[in-house]
């Protein structure tokens, strides 16, 4: 697991050419970050949510530790970020065809009469 981790996080930031690619709202637009200090893998979404996925690089994003903080709800300031929209549909697709993978799906509701 220890290995997975270093794996992921090593392969997500050096994708992302060690910047943060976490995106911020400034003066009416959506601006990259770019930080390239304090730099961290994080999740798009959960790592409990992506099911055999979670060590994907595709599910991560290289992010700042300010930029994270907020991400994850753990700063709270004036300042909104976002994950690029491309980015979190491409996650998104992943982890539901990952989760999808290993979950009975659920049956469907019995017809019901006139």
């Amino acid at each position: 697991m220890v290995r997975a981790n270093a794996r992921f996080s090593s392969a997500v930031r050096a994708r992302d050419n060690y910047q943060c690619r976490f995106e911020r709202w400034v003066d009416g637009q959506w601006v990259e970050c770019g930080a390239r200090s304090a730099l961290f893998a994080a999740h798009i979404y959960g790592r409990n949510w992506c099911g055999d996925a979670k060590f994907d690089p595709i599910v991560g994003i290289t992010g700042c530790l300010a930029d994270h903080d907020r991400y994850d709800g753990r700063r709270y300031d004036s300042v909104i970020v976002r994950v690029p929209p491309e980015r979190e549909a491409l996650a998104y697709a992943l982890i539901t065809a990952a989760v999808t993978t290993f979950h009975i799906p659920r049956r469907l509701p019995p017809e019901r009469g006139p």
